[in-house]
């Protein structure tokens, strides 16, 4: 009878996940500044409008601003029908103002 109990393995109960995928993360869907979570620079260096690698540092060299020239041509303006270059698609927390990514309620309380 000892033996047996000695050789007896503890089998962990498997818990599986059944939380549809839609809502995973769906509770932390904003960061502390009110952004979306897939609201974040990729790291690394995409082409630019000419086809130039480029960081997203590089879109605001300027200071940390919402809208500058660079801005407006690597991000894309939707209301114009340019499309974002793959630099303003990687850099989604610098394209912020031109993407969707800053929620309304921001807007409104910058301005």
């Amino acid at each position: 009878e000892e033996q047996q109990a000695a050789n007896a393995t503890i089998e962990e109960p498997i818990v599986e996940d059944t939380t549809p995928p839609e809502e995973i993360g769906s509770e932390e869907a904003t960061t502390d500044d009110g952004l979306d979570s897939s609201c974040i620079d990729q790291q690394g260096k995409f082409k630019n409008r000419n086809n130039k690698n480029r960081s997203c540092d590089w879109m605001s060299k300027s200071g940390d601003t919402l809208h500058s020239n660079i801005q407006d041509r690597e991000c894309g303006i939707q209301s114009l029908g340019t499309q974002p270059s793959e630099l303003g698609l990687k850099c989604r927390y610098t394209c912020r103002a031109y993407n969707g990514c800053l929620l309304k309620d921001a807007q409104d309380v910058a301005s």
